[in-house]
């Protein structure tokens, strides 16, 4: 569909102006929707639809370096509307990049040859509907500045293709565009874009017998060589290559080369010189390459999803895969690699995996599929057989990271950079016969090798009277260094501080680079407290509670005021005591409540939009003598059918969903509330810490090939989260206040504090002893056994249970249960026994792989429940877990199995033991 449209176009004068366009004039300008319904309405170019990523493309191709602006009004919708540059065609927008703002912030980044955008930058911000956004782009580096409004909010940006057609975007709703204006790029509009680059834009990297790197650059000429040391021994190179991307090297020297731009592979000499092309006609997007010991090539077609295999004449060997999400199929293929016994492995973007496939009898077959990962984009194989991807960091989070998994496929470790500022999620990881890791990070321009081990330098910080100690985990070679002083220290000790002093500092990190990297980023530390007071991280949470709400076009649901009652109060103080517990005491939330009577939540696919919220309550809070800026976050929630403020949900109990951008969550009512908060703020917290410099902080939509572990979902992940955030890092986040509460006996819980949830006094503990019951364990270990406020947790003497007979794990005594658990097992199957005084429900999930993982579904998990049923004075229920070698258990003697336990009576359940610690035990043959 063709839309002669669109505003008047002046040619270009003195090479200054190449499009000015106002819609409110007639059109002289064509352009041509590639998706999506557009046309002008009064004066403003309009996109109709509420789909994502629909564009309209101006008939004129701008090449050079220049700056785009376009005058932009949002008009609905979840996401927002933005420009974009550097598409290949007028029929295309793979490869172009984008930028685009929303309600709550804007993104950048880049559409890959299938036409998926990956952002490279993202940023939180708050204005009115009409916005204008302007890009100013240096093809030479690849770089540019980014502007919102006038503001310049980005510097020295990488891009991806710069040369090509612009074109305007829209997505989640109508967007209208009032002007586009393209000129070229003055030096004030690349002010700030550094062009001394030594690497622009790598892509491509492999390793030249014995120790020589070769990276593919998009620099002129596009091949660098670098000895062991990273020094530069020369540029070399084809320079009709347009794109370089990935690069394999043969064991006889010889070189292919991937070019971006075209459709097939490039063979060139250990000089550089081309010498044949490969693939011609039979590739349509070579994403990634790779020699096997035989000198033949594997070319992953990222469009055609299948890998190809070829000869040096050029002669198509072999076919693997195609389209789709089955064994053996592909999605995003993005990364082939050979381990030492000629296996192929495939990496696939899209469906989020690798797979392994074998050579036999002349056909290519699936011996293996990896484990579920963010984003992969490629692969290497260790010198002892262990696969290496290189992909997201993990579910929502931005930055790229390397993983290491055994060649079973289970996690070992992983490596994001975090002290040298991240990589990126593009580009190419690849291996040295001495087991060296070098990964291309087109982010920063630059390479970085990576630890064999994968452990990422992390400063720890322990308290001292009146100062700071800081050392280093894992141990380093290099130095710490105050942000301001370049003086070398062994070990950082800061003295004679002032209390809650804050301090900045950075290390000479053991990450190597090309270039090298002097030092890391900052990060932050407070002094102590003043003795006797301790220190915690406040939030103040303002929550919106609409008594009226319209849900995707349904007839508006009403909840009376009186049927309101306290229950979201309730609920959230049980979050609220959550966090204070399993952070240890260092994360405080307090909320202020709001009852929006009047206007209606107009909530669309479980989103209400926070302009609404924020419209909504501040005249409410002015009735108050509040305002908005009063508050760190805002929570609106909705009344919705079903919602009982009389019923209580259970303790640890799920449901629900909800939304979070930064600072602002939304969800409904009808979901179990203490949860939502949990989570959603827990998206939050994320974000607080990532735009205080600390990625480090996980989401806790964890990625089990990032962080492995016994820690679980939902509750317990979050404990988990918050138990093993350091302590001295709580106040480094840039968001929150500081909040000095009273600690006389120094053991970490507050002593009496009625802003608080919990304190010393209204947990039975003693503030003038750090030991209130002399058991050896501190009142802040006392204070923290529990996940909830009624742990009631075993705590078995031995984790050895022996077969034949029941090993009696009791008593469990509460004031919702008491009774006993007992475990027994043997050849054919494992018994989970639970007698109590009153009808229960018992459920128990087992872990059949001890991972820590108890999704049902999972291949190693399974899920078990019984009802109680009287035997004399007591009532009894029993669950018999029969063996099965595919999911476990594993009763074998040594094997360890992981259990969790819930009893339910009534409207309330108990753990046996701590979720977030999640139990196991062995087994041991009699």
């Amino acid at each position: 569909m063709l839309a002669s449209i669109v505003a008047v176009a002046v040619v270009a004068q003195a090479g200054d102006v190449l499009l000015d366009v106002d819609f409110a004039k007639p059109a002289t300008i064509e352009w041509r929707p590639i998706s999506g319904t557009w046309k002008v309405e009064v004066g403003e170019y309009r996109q109709l639809e509420s789909g994502y990523d629909l564009v309209s493309v101006a008939d004129r191709r701008i090449d050079g370096a220049f700056t785009m602006a376009v005058d932009v009004r949002a008009m609905g919708g979840v996401r927002g509307a933005g420009l974009q540059f550097g598409l290949p065609s007028r029929g295309s927008i793979a490869g172009s990049t984008m930028l685009r703002f929303d309600p709550d912030g804007f993104l950048f980044g880049e559409f890959d040859r299938n036409s998926t955008f990956r952002p490279t930058k993202t940023q939180s911000l708050r204005g009115g509907e009409f916005r204008t956004l302007k890009v100013a782009v240096d093809p030479s580096v690849c770089r540019c500045n980014l502007w919102v409004d006038g503001l310049r909010l980005a510097t020295d940006v990488p891009t991806g293709t710069c040369d090509g057609f612009v074109a305007l975007h829209s997505s989640g709703g109508g967007q209208a565009f009032r002007s586009v204006r393209v000129a070229r790029a003055t030096s004030d509009d690349l002010a700030g874009i550094r062009r001394d680059r030594l690497l622009i834009a790598p892509s491509g990297i492999a390793c030249r017998a014995p120790d020589h790197w070769i990276v593919a650059d998009r620099g002129t000429p596009h091949l660098l060589e670098f000895d062991r040391d990273g020094k530069l021994v020369r540029r070399f190179g084809d320079a009709s290559i347009a794109r370089p991307g990935r690069l394999a090297i043969a064991s006889d020297g010889t070189m292919a080369l991937a070019d971006g731009c075209e459709d097939h592979v490039v063979l060139l000499d250990a000089d550089g010189k081309k010498i044949g092309e490969i693939g011609k006609g039979a590739i349509q997007w070579p994403a990634a390459i790779a020699f096997d010991a035989k000198g033949r090539l594997a070319v992953a077609d990222a469009m055609a999803n299948r890998v190809v295999l070829f000869d040096r004449a050029g002669k198509m060997l072999a076919t693997v895969g195609n389209k789709g999400s089955a064994a053996g199929e592909f999605d995003g293929a993005s990364g082939v690699a050979f381990d030492a016994r000629g296996r192929l492995v495939v990496t696939e973007t899209d469906n989020l995996r690798y797979q392994m496939f074998d050579e036999m009898s002349g056909a290519w077959r699936l011996v293996d599929t990896g484990p579920w990962m963010s984003r992969p984009i490629d692969v290497a194989i260790a010198p002892n057989g262990d696969v290496l991807t290189l992909g997201g960091l993990g579910y929502y989070e931005d930055g790229g990271c390397v993983r290491r998994l055994r060649s079973d496929g289970y996690p070992m470790a992983h490596f994001a950079a975090f002290a040298v500022g991240g990589l990126s999620t593009t580009g190419q990881i690849a291996v040295a016969p001495d087991g060296t890791i070098a990964v291309t990070d087109s982010t920063h321009d630059r390479i970085v090798f990576v630890p064999m081990d994968l452990a990422e330098p992390r400063p720890i910080v322990t308290p001292q009277h009146a100062g700071l100690e800081i050392t280093w985990s894992p141990a380093m070679r290099g130095e710490p260094r105050l942000a301001a002083d370049a003086g070398r220290v062994e070990r950082m000790r800061i003295m004679d501080l002032a209390p809650m002093q804050p301090v900045t500092f950075r290390i000479a990190p053991t990450i190597r680079t090309i270039p090298a990297e002097a030092r890391s980023k900052t990060y932050h530390a407070v002094a102590p407290p003043p003795h006797g007071k301790t220190a915690l991280l406040h939030f103040e949470v303002l929550v919106a509670i609409y008594l009226q709400s319209e849900r995707d076009g349904e007839p508006t649901f009403v909840l009376a005021r009186d049927k309101l009652g306290d229950k979201v109060e309730r609920e959230f103080e049980k979050a609220r005591r959550f966090y204070l517990r399993n952070s240890g005491f260092k994360l405080d939330v307090a909320f202020t409540f709001v009852v929006v009577d009047g206007p209606v939540a107009h909530v669309k696919g479980g989103w209400l939009e926070p302009e609404d919220a924020r419209r909504d309550v501040a005249p409410l809070l002015e009735k108050q003598g509040k305002k908005l800026a009063d508050f760190d976050s805002l929570v609106a929630t909705w009344a919705e059918p079903g919602y009982d403020a009389s019923v209580d949900d259970d303790s640890g109990a799920v449901g629900g969903g909800g939304l979070t951008p930064f600072a602002y969550s939304c969800f409904g009512m009808g979901g179990k509330l203490a949860w939502l908060f949990c989570h959603e703020f827990h998206h939050q917290l994320d974000a607080f810490f990532d735009k205080s410099g600390y990625p480090e902080y996980w989401l806790n939509h964890p990625d089990a090939t990032v962080h492995p572990g016994r820690y679980g979902q939902h509750w317990d992940c979050n404990a988990f989260i918050l138990r093993n955030w350091p302590r001295a890092d709580w106040l480094a986040c840039a968001f929150g206040h500081p909040m000095l509460v009273d600690d006389a006996d120094q053991d970490g819980v507050p002593d009496r504090d009625s802003r608080l949830a919990l304190d010393e006094v209204r947990i039975g503990l003693d503030p003038t002893s750090w030991d209130t019951d002399h058991d050896g364990f501190s009142d802040l270990a006392a204070a923290t056994t529990g996940t909830f406020d009624d742990p009631w947790t075993l705590r078995p003497t031995t984790t050895d249970i022996p077969s034949g007979h029941y090993t009696w794990l009791g008593p469990l005594k509460g004031p919702r249960f008491d009774g006993d658990v007992g475990i027994r097992w043997d050849e054919d199957e494992l018994r989970i026994e639970v007698r109590g005084g009153r009808p229960f429900q018992l459920e128990v999930q087992q872990d059949g792989m001890d991972d820590g993982w108890f999704t049902i579904g999972d291949r190693d998990n399974t899920e078990w429940r019984a009802t109680s049923t009287r035997d004399r004075t007591k009532h009894v229920a029993c669950v018999r877990i029969p063996r099965d070698e595919r999911r476990g258990p594993r009763l074998v003697d040594g094997a360890r199995q992981g259990i969790a336990i819930r009893i339910v009576t009534g409207n309330h359940d108990t753990w046996v033991f701590d979720p977030w610690a999640l139990w196991s035990f062995r087994t041991v043959a009699r």
